[in-house]
């Protein structure tokens, strides 16, 4: 997913890693976070880059702080396994889907 600004992009995927880098020189910024949930299948960074919302398949979203790697919001349950997410352009609301 790339930042709203377009020069950070997040990876994740089936290892549950997450890796945010720099796309201009391609420098890993944000420290590798193993996250302890099943395979990874969305990924969205807020406005401000400093929350990343991953969805996986346990229809379940998770919000951790970019920096600390510190949970943010209690998961959220989704009907079915999440493909999509997006913060609203304030950052303070995830649609999924």
């Amino acid at each position: 997913a790339f930042s709203l600004n377009g020069r950070r992009i997040a990876t994740a995927g089936r290892d549950g890693y997450l890796r945010i880098f720099d796309v201009e020189n391609s420098t890993l910024l944000a420290s590798t976070m193993q996250l302890a949930i099943p395979s990874i299948t969305a990924i969205a960074l807020s406005p401000g880059i400093d929350l990343v919302a991953c969805g996986s398949d346990d229809n379940m979203v998770r919000v951790w702080h970019v920096a600390t790697g510190a949970v943010f919001a209690v998961p959220l349950d989704g009907d079915d396994s999440i493909v999509t997410l997006a913060f609203s352009p304030d950052g303070s609301q995830i649609a999924c889907g």
